[in-house]
């Protein structure tokens, strides 16, 4: 659900919420296996179609990176100050909007 349609995050937030799974576990766990399941469907679209791969200047790279850096330090920071029951309900609002953007975006990209 996740490479495919973008919205994997409410799957996963609902099994952790069914399976009592501690947010902050939850989370770290999360990360790692996101990362992954990224970097393969990366790797497998690009060796479907290589002209998939994004054209950009090294500026840009290199903006992507610091953003990249900067938002796990960011991250870092505060997840020491938010409460957990706080953190599952932003997780919650977060999977749930990207569910929403999908489903507004892709009729819409179809026109």
């Amino acid at each position: 659900m996740t490479s495919v349609a973008g919205v994997g995050a409410v799957a996963l937030t609902a099994t952790r919420d069914l399976t009592g799974w501690e947010q902050r576990s939850f989370l770290a766990t999360l990360q790692p296996c996101l990362i992954a399941l990224s970097a393969a469907t990366v790797a497998a679209r690009v060796a479907v179609d290589p002209g998939t791969w994004p054209v950009l200047s090294p500026g840009e790279w290199i903006a992507s990176v610091g953003f990249l850096v900067a938002g796990i330090a960011v991250g870092d920071l505060v997840s020491r100050r938010v409460p957990v029951r706080a953190a599952a309900l932003i997780t919650w609002g977060l999977a749930l909007c990207g569910a929403v953007i999908t489903l507004v975006d892709a009729p819409l990209s179809m026109s």
